[in-house]
């Protein structure tokens, strides 16, 4: 039997997937300005592609990456997102990524999906 994803269900969590290794300042402010809007924020640290792909099958509502990625880092996660209906939009910006720019040095960005309260 398939399974559409995202699906709903899991738990009452805000799920933010980002790496403890790289976690800047940026992204600490970003996590505590979530956790003023939901009552309870995990945070989950996986690898690079993971973390995209957590988002696209509903397993983390966000991954925001305030810290240096090139678009190899991306570009193949990007279209796995794309593809399952989620987006990776440049900080600040309502822009998807673009990719094969002359500097392949990636803007801050956050993965989100449109309706992050229908998760795995």
């Amino acid at each position: 039997s398939a399974l559409r994803l995202p699906c709903a269900g899991a738990g009452n969590a805000f799920v933010i997937v980002a790496s403890r290794s790289h976690l800047s300042a940026e992204t600490e402010d970003y996590i505590e300005e979530k956790r003023k809007i939901y009552p309870r924020v995990e945070l989950v640290s996986v690898g690079s592609s993971i973390k995209i792909c957590r988002v696209c099958e509903g397993a983390a509502d966000e991954y925001p990456r305030f810290a240096p990625t090139m678009e190899w880092d991306t570009a193949a996660g990007h279209a796995i997102a794309k593809a399952s209906g989620v987006e990776i939009y440049q900080v600040g910006k309502e822009e998807p990524l673009v990719y094969n720019k002359p500097d392949l040095l990636n803007p801050w960005f956050i993965v989100k999906r449109n309706n992050t309260r229908n998760r795995c």
